[in-house]
């Protein structure tokens, strides 16, 4: 009575409630990442005036910054901030 019950198959073998929340926490930064970084760099390139059209920039980054993954530049970095804000904000 009173103790946190965990998550797991009826074998027994369970985890940790935090430790579920904190891991279904990491992966929802990690999906929100997938679509906010690109946002961020296309944002951040139109603010310098490099380029005055979301597409005109995107164009721009797969063609001349290393295809798609250059839509990326910066994922790791904000993943390697997000998961721990995650992880004490669960």
């Amino acid at each position: 009575k009173g103790k946190l019950h965990g998550v797991g198959s009826e074998s027994g073998n369970r985890l940790p409630a935090p430790v579920v929340h904190m891991t279904a926490a990491s992966l929802g930064e990690v999906a929100a990442c997938l679509v906010r970084v690109p946002t961020e760099v296309v944002k951040q390139r139109m603010q310098t005036g490099m380029q005055t059209k979301a597409v005109d920039t995107m164009k721009r980054i797969i063609t001349h910054e290393g295809g798609v993954l250059g839509m990326y530049k910066g994922f790791g970095i904000t993943i390697m901030r997000e998961i721990p804000f995650a992880l004490v904000q669960f």
